[in-house]
């Protein structure tokens, strides 16, 4: 059996560590601005339904929240609030379903 060779890959990488920590910080901060904007988005409305019942919304309002819907889906998996992540599932089948 062949010896093994030392590793020197984490002392090499060992200034990397700090910018890791940087960037996984920055992240979640990101990730923390992006759902408070789309929460805000959700509370006020937004992208309710302006349109009369039996009217077909244009389809540029369509792609803007379906858009809407799988970005904060995305950051709702990302940050683990899987209730929401279920509920904005729900809306989004209801959406497409329409």
């Amino acid at each position: 059996m062949p010896k093994p060779v030392p590793c020197r890959l984490s002392h090499a990488s060992a200034p990397l560590f700090p910018l890791l920590t940087h960037l996984t910080l920055a992240l979640q901060s990101y990730l923390d601005e992006a759902y408070v904007f789309y929460e805000a988005i959700r509370a006020r409305q937004y992208l309710g339904g302006s349109t009369s019942p039996g009217t077909q919304p244009e389809l540029a309002v369509l792609l803007r929240r379906l858009r809407y819907y799988t970005r904060f889906c995305v950051v709702c998996m990302l940050t683990g609030r899987r209730g929401l992540l279920l509920e904005l599932l729900g809306e989004l089948d209801q959406l497409v379903h329409r």
